[in-house]
């Protein structure tokens, strides 16, 4: 890695296939940039200033680059470009330094300054990856649910109902169906409005609550791991239709379960392969889950996990 003077240099974090890298890479050489291309496990550390952290690839390469970005080169700029829409990464602040490190809260850095967005890229994606986004868009109707119930100290309750009533009338207007790439750009624009709802507060809280502490808990029940957005799709069903009925209305509520399975989510116990009885115990581990994080299952006690009725999940 051979530093030019008086030139910008690029490090850059990817999974994708070289070809999708000539163009971008081009350009920068253009620029008169120094590209340094790193993998998810390479160490930074030593390396010089730089000018721009870019990523491209799925989430694991997004989190390193907000971490290059926010602690070690904090004067770079950083640029995302993901690959699928599997997450909300590209758009949000958080990172983590260990990927593997469910139970402390992400860490809060800044958001990035530039967010591409291949769609011909997306379109090649696993169809899977693409379809978990839309789990972890509609987590964003038991996190305002959550905050309804409690935690939502300092914003006034007409706000809340407001942005409620938005997320409302938006899920049952939504139309899903036909092949994967007509249902892509609804998927990115859920995505979009629900990381635009936690920007206009600075908090994480509008769009991540309850259901992703459960979808934490849920991977120490599986042999094998669920998407994350796969989970977080489990995690939002179970917590409206056990605890939110009533707020969400039976229109919502009906018209998120066709979402859910239009896109080929799991929203029973066989679907993400664990036992219906292994319930209440995963309740309560979820508890145990980002405990700063205040959420509706705070509000619970351990017994009443046991006594609810898990019938239809």
């Amino acid at each position: 890695m051979a530093v030019i003077d008086n030139k910008p240099r690029i490090v850059m974090c990817s999974q994708c296939p070289l070809e999708y890298l000539h163009l971008l890479i081009s350009s920068l050489n253009d620029q008169g940039a120094t590209s340094v291309l790193l993998g998810c496990d390479d160490d930074v550390f030593g390396l010089e200033e730089v000018g721009a952290v870019v990523a491209i690839g799925p989430n694991i390469y997004l989190n390193k680059a907000k971490l290059i970005a926010n602690e070690v080169f904090i004067k770079s700029k950083l640029v995302l470009m993901p690959t699928s829409l599997a997450t909300d990464s590209f758009l949000t602040n958080k990172y983590r330094r260990s990927q593997d490190d469910l139970l402390t809260a992400s860490r809060s850095g800044r958001y990035p300054d530039a967010v591409i967005i291949p769609w011909s890229i997306i379109q090649r994606a696993p169809s899977r990856a693409n379809l978990a986004g839309t789990g972890e868009a509609m987590a964003i109707c038991p996190a305002m649910n959550d905050l309804l119930t409690s935690f939502c100290e300092g914003v006034p309750y007409s706000v809340l109902y407001g942005v409620a009533d938005l997320i409302t009338w938006t899920l049952t207007r939504l139309k899903f169906g036909g092949s994967i790439d007509s249902m892509l750009p609804t998927i990115f624009a859920l995505l979009v409005l629900k990381c635009l709802i936690m920007w206009a507060f600075d908090d994480c809280r509008w769009g991540a609550g309850s259901e992703h502490k459960i979808a934490y808990a849920l991977g120490e029940y599986r042999k094998s791991p669920l998407l994350h957005g796969e989970a977080c799709a489990f995690g939002t069903w179970l917590m409206c239709s056990l605890f939110f009925r009533k707020m969400l209305g039976p229109q919502c509520l009906t018209q998120l379960r066709e979402i859910l399975e239009c896109t080929r989510l799991p929203l029973t116990c066989k679907a993400v392969g664990i036992d219906r009885r292994s319930l209440p115990a995963l309740l309560r581990r979820a508890k145990k889950y980002r405990p700063r994080r205040r959420c509706y299952l705070d509000l619970l006690s351990d017994d009443t996990f046991a006594q609810l009725d898990y019938y239809g999940l």
